[in-house]
C-alpha cells in the first residue's frame, strides 16, 4: 500500500477499523512507516490492536518516528498509554523550546483525557513533575462536569506530590469539596519532599482567605530548610491575609 493511500485512510478516522491490521503490516516496511502511524493515530481507540506494534516502533532505532509514535499510543489509548505519555514528557522535558508547547497541545486535547491519571502519576518522578502537574492542572479546568473517578484514588497516594496535585486537580474541576482539598494540602506542607511542599504553600495562596486555617502551617514553613518553600509560603500568606 503507498503512502498516499495510507494518508487517506488515517483521514476517514475510526471509520477506518477495518483496515487496522493492514497499518500494522505498514509499521514494518521504512518507507510507509510514517503514515501508518499517523493514521493509527486518527482511528484512536479503534486501533488498540495496533498498540503492541505501536510500542515496538517507540523503541525502535528510527527517532523520527517516536514522537509521532507516542501522540499515536496517547489518542488511542488504552495499555499503550502510559508509554506515549511518559516519552512525550520525557522529550519535551528534556527539549522545552521545541517539545514543550507541542506536548501541551498533544496531552491537551479532548482525546487525551484518558491521559490524565497517568500524568498524574507521572508527578512523583522528578524529571517530568513539573509539566506533567503543569498540563493536569490546565486540563482540569475544562472537566467542571466530569467526576474524574479515576483521579480521587489518587488522593491516598503514598507520593506527596501526587496527593497534592491531585486534589488541586480536583478542586479546579469542582470534583470534591474544598475542605478536603485545604486538608491535603496542609498534610503535604509537612511531607519530606521539598517540591511537593512549595507546591502546598502555592496552591492554598491560590485559595487567598479560603485557607486561613492554614496560616500557621504556612508560618511555619517559612523557616523550611529549601527556599523554593519559604518563598511559596510567603506569597501565600500575602495573598491569604490580603497584605
Amino acid at each position: 500500500m503507498s503512502w498516499a493511500a495510507i494518508d487517506a485512510l488515517g483521514q476517514i478516522g475510526s471509520d477506518a477499523e477495518p483496515v487496522v491490521p493492514t497499518l500494522v503490516e505498514a509499521l514494518e516496511d521504512e518507507s510507509t512507516r510514517g503514515a501508518a502511524v499517523d493514521a493509527l493515530g486518527q482511528i484512536g481507540g479503534k486501533a488498540r490492536d495496533a498498540v503492541p506494534a505501536l510500542e515496538k516502533v517507540l523503541q525502535g532505532e528510527e527517532v523520527s518516528v517516536r514522537w509521532a509514535t507516542a501522540s499515536a499510543l496517547v489518542r488511542i489509548g488504552g495499555p499503550g498509554l502510559k508509554s506515549g505519555v511518559r516519552y512525550l514528557l520525557e522529550t519535551a522535558t528534556r527539549n522545552p523550546e521545541r517539545n514543550w508547547t507541542d506536548a501541551h497541545n498533544i496531552l491537551m486535547a479532548p482525546t487525551s483525557r484518558e491521559a490524565l491519571p497517568v500524568m498524574l502519576d507521572a508527578v512523583r518522578d522528578p524529571v517530568v513533575r513539573e509539566l506533567a502537574s503543569y498540563i493536569c492542572v490546565e486540563m482540569s479546568v475544562y472537566l467542571t462536569k466530569d467526576p474524574l473517578a479515576d483521579v480521587k484514588p489518587l488522593l491516598e497516594d503514598k507520593d506527596a506530590g501526587v496527593r497534592c496535585v491531585s486534589a488541586w486537580v480536583l478542586h479546579t474541576a469542582r470534583a470534591v469539596d474544598i475542605k478536603d482539598v485545604i486538608a491535603v494540602q496542609r498534610t503535604t506542607l509537612k511531607a519530606a519532599d521539598p517540591w511537593a511542599r512549595q507546591q502546598a504553600a502555592s496552591f492554598l495562596g491560590k485559595l487567598g482567605p479560603l485557607a486561613k486555617d492554614a496560616a500557621d502551617d504556612l508560618a511555619a514553613l517559612l523557616d523550611d530548610k529549601d527556599e523554593g518553600a519559604r518563598k511559596a509560603a510567603a506569597e501565600a500568606l500575602k495573598s491569604i491575609r490580603g497584605k
